[in-house]
């Protein structure tokens, strides 16, 4: 139905991607362990998500500012953390041209 796909977990040591995770690793008392984990990517477009769901997601931490107008079509205003509704207006609008194109 549009949504996009999910983003995969990522482990690393010492902040180099191990070549396979399911490898055996022993890990030496000064070298780092990181992992992070996948996300889902949705049913329906991000861009018609509510923009009031997305400022929350962006103030919460679940969304970057990037991520709100990259994929969202959502313009925050880093500064006072509110949607600039012209500003998404543009996005949500320019988004739909490209895609009836």
């Amino acid at each position: 139905h549009g949504g996009l796909d999910g983003q995969r977990s990522i482990l690393e040591i010492n902040g180099q991607k191990l070549p396979s995770p399911k490898q055996r690793y022993t890990l030496q008392p000064d070298e780092m362990l990181s992992y992070t984990f996948g996300g889902g990517g949705g049913y329906y477009p991000p861009e018609e998500r509510e923009p009031e769901a997305v400022l929350r997601d962006v103030i919460n931490g679940f969304v970057s500012i990037q991520s709100a107008a990259e994929h969202y079509k959502v313009w925050i205003d880093e500064q006072n953390k509110s949607i600039d509704w012209e500003k998404t207006k543009k996005l949500r609008d320019s988004a739909r041209n490209i895609q009836t194109g």
